[in-house]
């Protein structure tokens, strides 16, 4: 660490720019350090149940919305993921897409009303 500055300027920079730390929000000086952030995941993990507690709380949801059918097994629940992370869906079919027209209307409401389509 001594020697960061002149051995990985580009390391060193980041450190001075902040990048060290996690942000669970943007209020000022909420930063903490990764191993902390990972300490408090895995207090809300052991909490109130724990993993074991969590799932339980799904499967039972799951009955209550599916009554009569089987819960989805972990190939499933893996593929979804998978397709999840890749296309950013779980749907079946294809996203409709986005014409050009649809786009450019959008754009020009958000050039007539800036404030209106920030206000959100």
């Amino acid at each position: 660490m001594h020697e960061l500055r002149e051995r990985y300027p580009a390391i060193y920079q980041e450190f001075l720019k902040g990048n060290f730390v996690m942000k669970k929000s943007e209020r000022p000086f909420s930063a903490i350090s990764d191993d902390q952030a990972h300490e408090q995941n895995n207090k809300l993990t052991k909490s109130d149940g724990g993993a074991i507690g969590i799932l339980d709380a799904l499967e039972r949801k799951w009955r209550m919305l599916h009554p009569g059918e089987k819960a989805p097994d972990d190939k499933s629940l893996n593929r979804w993921m998978k397709k999840f992370k890749e296309t950013g869906s779980v749907a079946k079919a294809a996203s409709p897409g986005t014409s050009e027209e649809n786009v450019e209307h959008i754009r020009q409401s958000c050039v007539r009303s800036s404030k209106r389509s920030i206000a959100r």
